[in-house]
Formats: C-alpha cells, sequence, structure tokens
C-alpha cells in the first residue's frame, strides 16, 4: 500500500504506508511500515505474544567521522535519558561506523513512551552544551589512543593510511586533527553545523518492537517523532567513490609487515572490489568463501596444513559489524592464514598457492553440485547428530573451567564443524582482561592453575607420551547428565540417549567420584588487598584498575540485593567516572566465584594520563558519595527499580525456548539445579527495603565492619602481593562446596 492515510489529528499524525516486510510462517508478530510527513520510516512490530519487553533500534543515515561519534554521545547525555532508562531496568548503546550512526535502547513497556518522548528531544531541541562537548572531546581521544594498542585497529589504520588521499576511507580513521588542530569553539560550531545538515528526519529510520497493537505503536511513532524536523536535503554523493578506486594506488598493491601486539603471526591478502551490498540475497561472496575455506582433503588449508605452514585459513567476513570494509563504496575481500614458525620463513609459497587455488576456482567456474552442498547442509548424518551431542557433552566438561571468563567478559563457543566431520572450539574476548582475570582467579580460588604455570608445565613436563595416555584413559569412566527440553517424546529421547551411551563405550564412574565439588575460594582480609601486574607490553600505556568486594556465600536474597544496588548505582557511576573525570570505560558486574558472592567495578584508563592509585581513589570517592546519595534515596524510589527488576525475572522466565533451555542447562553443570531460580529471586525482591539496603552496603564499603576488598592494577610497578601461593596460605579458605550428584526431573 502507497497511498497516505490521512487522520484528523493533524498534519504529523498523517502517515504514508509502504509495504510489509516478508516473514516466517511461524512468525507470530505483526509488522507494519509507515513513513511521516517529515519523511521518518518506522517499522512496527507487535509482538503481542511475546515477552513483557521492548526494544528500540533507530537508524541515523549519515557519512560517518568523529562528529558523528561525538553527536552519537549527546544523545545519552541530555534530559538524563540514560539515567532514565537504567533505573527502569533498560540498557541503551550506540554505534558509528563510516555510513550509519545507530541508537538503541530497551525498557520495560509501560514506561515505553516516556522514554521515547525524552529520546527524541535530541532531535528536536538538543542542548549539546560546549562544556559537554569539551568532556567528550578527551574522552574520545582516550577511547582512540586505546584503540592503538589492538592489532585489529592497527591493520584497519594501514589501510585507511594507502587509501586514496581525500577518499573516505582515508578520513575515517584519522581524527587526529578533530583532537588537535581545531579549538573548542569552532569544534562546537562545527557539530552544530554537522547536526542540522545530517540529522533529518527523512535520512531517519526507526525500528520499534512492543507487546503494544501496532495501532498504539503508530500514535506513539507520530506523536514523538513527528515533530522532527526535515531540511530534505540531498545526502552526500559518494559516486565518484565506488568500485573500489580508492584503492586503486601503487601503495594498495604491496605487501607491508607489522609487528603485533599479541603474540600471532598471520598474512594477510586483501582485494579491494565493488561494494556488494545489494547481492545479500545471492551473497556470491559466501560461496566463494566457503571453497577458500573448506578443510577437507584436496582443500587450500589441507596443502598448508600438511606443509607445516599453517593452522589455520579462513576469510574475513563482509557483513554489517565491519562497515571500514563492506560499504556502498567497496567490499574487502581477505584471506586470513594463521602462520606457523616454518610458515613465516615460506610466505611467497603460501600466496603462490592462494593464487594457484584461486585460479583452479576460475577455471573450473562455478559449481552447482557444490552449491546444493552447501544449500542442504542442514540433512546430516545421524552420526553427525551423535557427534553434536559429543560436542554438547565437551562444554559441559569445560563449563566449570571456563565460567568464570564467561562472566569477565570473555566468550567461547563449540560447535560441529560444518564442513567436515570434526569440532571447532572457539574463544573471544578483551585480551587486555586476561592477565587481570587470571590474577584475579589465581588468588581468590584455592585450587587454580594460572595461564602462566599451564604454559610452563606445558612447555616443561608434557610429552607426546603424556598427552596419549591421558586421551586413552580420559574416557573410560564417565557420568552422563542430560537436559531434554521441547518437543520431543520420551521414549525417543531414552533411545537416543542410550544409543549415545553406547557409542561411547565407556564404564561408569564410582559413586565417589559422583560428586560434585565446588573449591573453596580465599576469603580476602577486612580492608583491601593490593595486587599489581606488570604490563607485558612496555610500550602499551593503557591501564586498567578492577575492585572486586567480597560479599559472601551465594544466596537468592544476597544475589538480588547486590542486582538491585547495581541498577541504582550504574549510571552515577558511569557519570561521575567517565563524563566528569574522563576516564575510557567503566563496567561495574555481579561476581559469582565458586559459589561466592560480590561485585566488582572496572576502569580502563591510561598510565600517562592518571596513575593506578588515583583511579582506586576516584572508586572509593565515588562510593562514598553514593552511601550519601542512598541516605536520600526514598521508598517509593526503591519500589520503581524492585518492579522493573522483577519484570526482568519474568521476563527471563519468558523467553524462548532456546534460552530457557541454556538457563537450565547452566544450573545442571554448576550443580546447583535451581531450575526455578528466576521466580524465586522475584519473591525474593519484595521483601528488600531501603533500609536494608542502605545498612548493607554501609557494612560493605570502606571502613564499614564487613569490607572486603582486593584491588587489581595493570601497571608497570611492582606487586603489593609478592607470592600469591603465600598469600593464599596464611588467608582463610571459605569451605569447600560438596553437591551430591543424584537422578532428577525437571519440573
Amino acid at each position: 500500500m502507497s497511498e497516505a492515510e490521512h487522520t484528523t489529528e493533524g498534519n504529523k499524525h498523517d502517515v504514508e504506508y509502504l509495504d510489509s516486510p516478508v516473514k516466517s510462517e511461524y512468525d507470530k508478530a505483526e509488522y507494519r511500515v509507515i513513513r511521516l510527513q517529515n519523511g521518518l520510516t518506522a517499522l512496527l512490530i507487535s509482538d503481542l505474544e511475546g515477552a513483557n519487553y521492548d526494544d528500540m533500534n533507530y537508524k541515523d543515515y549519515e557519512e560517518g567521522s568523529s562528529s558523528a561519534k561525538r553527536v552519537k554521545r549527546n544523545v545519552w547525555k541530555e534530559n538524563e535519558f540514560n539515567e532514565f532508562i537504567s533505573l527502569h531496568g533498560g540498557t541503551t548503546d550506540g554505534a558509528t561506523d563510516c555510513e550509519h550512526t545507530r541508537f538503541y535502547f530497551d525498557i520495560s513497556e509501560k514506561h515505553l513512551f516516556a522514554a521515547l518522548d525524552r529520546f527524541v528531544q535530541f532531535f528536536i531541541e538538543p542542548l549539546m552544551e560546549k562544556d559537554v562537548i569539551t568532556r567528550e572531546r578527551e574522552v574520545i581521544k582516550r577511547e582512540f589512543q586505546w584503540g592503538l594498542y589492538c592489532d585489529k585497529n592497527r591493520k584497519k589504520q594501514i589501510l585507511s593510511l594507502i587509501a586514496r588521499t581525500g577518499h573516505p576511507p582515508s578520513k575515517f580513521l584519522r581524527c587526529t586533527s578533530i583532537h588537535n588542530d581545531i579549538d573548542d569553539d569552532k569544534l562546537y560550531e562545527e557539530l552544530h553545523k554537522f547536526r542540522k545538515r545530517h540529522y533529518s528526519a527523512h535520512r531517519m529510520m526507526l525500528a520499534i518492537q512492543a507487546r503494544l497493537p501496532l495501532d498504539t505503536l503508530k500514535t506513539y511513532v507520530t506523536t514523538c517523532f513527528g515533530n522532527i524536523p526535515s531540511n530534505r536535503l540531498p545526502s552526500d554523493d559518494f559516486t565518484e567513490f565506488k568500485e573500489g578506486v580508492s584503492f586503486d594506488t601503487d601503495a594498495f598493491k604491496k605487501m607491508y609487515k607489522v609487528k603485533p601486539v599479541k603474540h600471532i603471526s598471520q598474512l594477510h591478502v586483501t582485494w579491494a572490489l565493488p561494494s556488494i551490498l545489494d547481492l545479500y540475497r545471492s551473497k556470491p561472496y559466501k560461496y566463494i568463501s566457503s571453497i577458500i575455506e573448506h578443510k577437507g582433503n584436496g582443500s587450500l588449508t589441507s596443502y598448508l596444513r600438511k606443509k607445516m605452514w599453517a593452522l589455520d585459513l579462513f576469510c574475513g567476513n563482509c557483513d554489517n559489524d565491519n562497515s571500514f570494509k563492506y560499504n556502498s563504496m567497496y567490499a574487502l575481500f581477505e584471506i586470513i592464514v594463521e602462520l606457523t614458525h616454518e610458515g613465516l620463513k615460506h610466505q611467497q609459497d603460501i600466496l603462490k598457492a592462494i593464487f594457484s587455488f584461486i585460479k583452479l576456482i576460475k577455471r573450473m567456474g562455478p559449481q552447482e553440485s557444490y552449491y546444493n552442498e552447501i544449500y542442504k547442509i542442514g540433512n546430516d548424518s545421524f552420526s553427525a547428530i551423535l557427534l553434536d551431542m559429543y560436542c554438547n557433552i565437551l562444554k559441559y566438561l569445560l563449563n566449570e573451567k571456563l565460567h568464570p571468563a564467561i562472566t569477565a567478559g570473555f566468550d567461547y563457543t563449540i560447535n560441529v564443524s560444518k564442513e567436515v566431520i570434526g569440532i571447532i572450539i572457539q574463544l573471544s574476548g578483551f585480551d587486555e582482561k586476561l592477565p587481570t582475570l587470571d590474577m584475579e582467579l589465581w588468588i581468590l580460588k584455592y585450587h587454580y592453575h594460572s595461564y602462566l604455570r599451564k604454559y610452563n608445565y606445558l612447555h616443561q613436563f608434557i610429552n607426546f607420551e603424556n598427552f596419549q595416555d591421558f586421551a586413552s584413559s580420559t574416557w573410560n569412566n564417565l557420568y552422563f547428565q542430560c537436559l531434554v527440553q521441547g518437543n520431543i517424546t520420551q521414549n525417543f529421547t531414552i533411545n537416543i540417549i542410550q544409543r549415545f551411551i553406547k557409542k561411547i563405550n565407556c564404564r561408569p564412574l564410582k559413586y565417589d567420584n559422583m560428586q560434585r565439588r565446588l573449591f573453596g575460594v580465599t576469603e580476602i582480609p577486612q580492608g583491601t588487598s593490593y595486587c599489581k601486574l606488570k604490563n607485558i607490553n612496555r610500550t602499551d600505556v593503557n591501564s586498567v584498575v578492577t575492585n572486586y568486594y567480597q560479599v559472601g556465600i551465594a544466596t537468592i536474597e544476597l544475589s538480588v540485593l547486590i542486582q538491585l544496588m547495581l541498577m541504582i548505582i550504574k549510571e552515577p557511576l558511569m557519570n561521575h567516572l567517565r563524563t566528569q573525570e574522563k576516564l575510557s570505560y567503566v563496567l561495574c558486574n555481579l561476581r559469582d566465584i565458586n559459589g561466592m558472592l560480590g561485585y566488582s567495578i572496572t576502569v580502563y584508563t591510561q598510565t600517562d594520563k592518571y596513575t593506578t592509585e588515583y583511579v582506586d581513589q576516584l572508586i572509593e570517592g565515588f562510593l562514598n558519595s553514593f552511601r550519601i546519595m542512598l541516605e536520600q534515596f526514598s521508598e517509593k524510589e526503591l519500589d520503581d527499580i524492585k518492579e522493573e527488576l522483577r519484570i526482568l525475572k519474568q521476563h527471563d522466565n519468558a523467553e524462548i525456548l532456546k534460552n530457557e533451555v541454556n538457563r537450565n542447562w547452566s544450573e545442571i553443570t554448576k550443580g546447583r539445579y535451581m531450575f526455578d531460580r528466576c521466580e524465586k529471586e522475584a519473591l525474593a525482591i519484595e521483601y528488600l527495603n531501603i533500609n536494608k539496603l542502605r545498612e548493607w552496603f554501609g557494612r560493605h564499603t570502606l571502613n564499614g565492619s564487613s569490607f572486603k576488598k582486593l584491588s587489581q592494577y595493570k601497571s608497570i610497578t611492582d606487586h603489593h602481593i609478592t607470592n600469591v601461593n603465600d598469600y593464599k596460605n596464611n588467608r582463610a579458605i571459605y569451605p569447600d562446596i560438596y553437591i551430591p550428584t543424584q537422578p532428577f526431573k525437571f519440573p
């Protein structure tokens, strides 16, 4: 439908209905696309059968630059928008790339309209005050400095430097002029000019999803967004930069050697291609990538591995998460080879192999049989299904080891390969967190082997015979726990599990070994303990301070109390440390280490700007002022936040089956078996009041009767704790927790 539907409510409520998107037959949500009179296009999603939670995704089409990044910052600074979202159980985020700026927020249903009304004020009457812009300028400068020590960003920087001068890719990553070559008054003037030019309603798109009728969502959108001004100016024309001409230079056709920050050896081969945005339906690059990345017999990867030149080979993703390499002007297609030590000596041979393989692909042309194989990859044989189950068991075995890393920001996946019958293990996360996390767990966990200790053992004591003995004996005696949940019958489930166990062909464990044990946690002494971790990279000026506050053995009541406190503290903490003190990144998290609860505050900054001791003082200073803030916090304000947390718990319990299964499986792997945790936490919230929160916070902060803090610095100075083993041996240990393993039935 393309004709406008007019109402009697005024011009801003006149809308034009556009074609609705194609959806799955199993998708119960309703969709509607409208265009407002000011030109803004909105996708309305009514999910009446979904969870009681709402999301808003706002995309503004504009050319990316530091201006866009700075404008994006100011959306969250005005009208206390961030604080409103945080106190009502929601989250906010924003992202700036080469061609788009995106804003996201979610919030509970009853506060959606109020949140939209606050959000839209930036585009109608923005403050963008000069002092705020000046502070954000410094924060963004430090974020760019932080990124200089990331190998991924450094490789992008090279591509930016060798692009044609004056072309968009040569500008986006070069932001020093914004920081050094323009004064505050000029920056203030240019930012307002930039906003008026690019932040126009006709170039904006909105997606809003809620458990509300489409007509209600339409009213929300027309009421809130109908007043955004529109200048009707066209976007900047990038036609002359298309077809990859930005990289048609002699400098692009060379080999560059980069000394990495991490201890890695990679070979990158990059092609500049015309934009492939319009080919999102056919995805020809996916077909090419799948052939080049293939791991089977006769593949390029197989050849390089047999030569002992490479550990792996893969193609860089052409997706929306990497707009510098994938946009409306060009696409940068990459082949990345993980080199061995021997491979470093044979880089030219590897390049010959790559180009020879590509020449072979071109000579053979598109292969329909291979395309059909990819298309029908989901029709796996039963043996592949068994491998999927085997893979899940492996995840179970690793869960205890890796769970602390997951809670600290790492991630891992263990999946069955779609190309060959095998298992893929992937690890990801902030590499700068690794040493800090490792040190923290080494100190707190009484039975914990640090990465360095395992590395030394690997090189000093482990040989091939040890590994063979371990591999042959590990699977002799096993104990299985299975979670079956969903549209599947009991008899079929039992049959599948029995066939799987028969395939594994193992003996059962003895009963004594069938007890899950959560090893004891080191009790931090009263007061503050310090640990400084030397930065391995002496040229890296970035530093990390993590203050961990140990509270006590995990209970439902204690868990929700800490969660409530963190919901209140999050926004003022960000405002004080990041906005006012101009620190780079600030995080606060609930911590559960082997059943011992606490919370942590982590701050990222630069050593040449602030010492780690000074950052620690800033954190403690804020917590002291927050204690005063709690004294002024009313019972009514706390009740509102309690309601938001309760809705969050109900939301967790009403999600799609996959999330519910993951939550239940987590209860099994942790040995806790509390499958109604969300319901119990929702009930426990009702018994908390402001006096309990004040009393608890007072006991667990500086000078409190139960104040136990471990302050960890990633620094270039010496440790306060000079010998971790001595420190642990002289500290009390919370008792080990034994959980008898027994058959159970899912309630």
